[in-house]
């Protein structure tokens, strides 16, 4: 496996230290960085910056659940295992999208596994991504979790994400070229995130159901655009 950079975040040293020894025996070249707590975890961290991060539940200050969600405001795909000594937060796990679940005492063909899935992200060509400002901070969102942007009269931008969180931006951030629709003053939509233009009804039919009206003056340019998308789509031209 190619070198890796892994966040362990377990508020038990000898915790950390035996993920430690399974990591060292799959990932021999792997950087780890051990933190005893979210709060530290979440000062050093940005997006990027780890192509993993091993995350324990009951922790002193703040929960392993909280801290992912923090996370996922800075790096929404960063893959990430709970270690955990209890099964009750599974259901918490898929709400921040966590790629494992392991209980304590772990196993290390669990450990092996989630490395394996880690090293192919890790390979897979990088997607298009968004590079916002949030409060001073850079976060780079890859373009297939963005639903649609909204810009806001003095409230600066809103992108809503299709797991229904949302990022405000202090500006409208650099878009990449031939990847948006404008489909009115306020609105931006991605094309991948689109599954019908209804021209009668002048509204673009998004994933998961959200509906955005189409200005008239747009009508036009939304059809073009979304029509030379399907076309390279079909090309296999992404």
């Amino acid at each position: 496996m190619s070198e890796l950079k892994i966040a362990i975040c377990d508020d038990e040293r000898i915790e950390q230290l035996l993920l430690s020894k399974f990591l060292m025996k799959y990932v021999p070249d792997a950087q780890l960085y051990c933190f005893p707590d979210g709060k530290s975890l979440l000062a050093d961290f940005n997006a990027g910056q780890y192509q993993a991060v091993f995350m324990d539940i009951y922790m002193r200050d703040m929960n392993g659940i909280t801290v992912v969600q923090e996370i996922r405001r800075i790096d929404p795909a960063v893959p990430v295992a709970f270690t955990t000594s209890s099964t009750d937060h599974q259901s918490d796990s898929r709400m921040v999208r966590a790629t494992a679940y392991l209980t304590k005492p772990l196993k290390e063909e669990e450990v092996r596994q989630f490395l394996q899935t880690v090293q192919e992200v890790a390979q897979r060509p990088k997607a298009p991504g968004v590079m916002l400002m949030v409060s001073g901070q850079k976060m780079d969102i890859p373009l297939d979790q963005i639903l649609y942007l909204e810009k806001k009269l003095f409230a600066g931008t809103s992108v809503y994400l299709k797991d229904g969180s949302v990022c405000k931006c202090d500006r409208m951030p650099e878009l990449p070229e031939k990847a948006f629709c404008r489909c009115s003053s306020a609105f931006m939509v991605p094309l991948p995130a689109i599954r019908q233009v209804d021209a009668s009804e002048m509204k673009i039919d998004l994933s998961g159901g959200t509906k955005i009206s189409i200005q008239k003056t747009y009508l036009r340019s939304v059809m073009d655009a979304y029509d030379r998308y399907i076309f390279d789509q079909m090309r296999g031209q992404s």
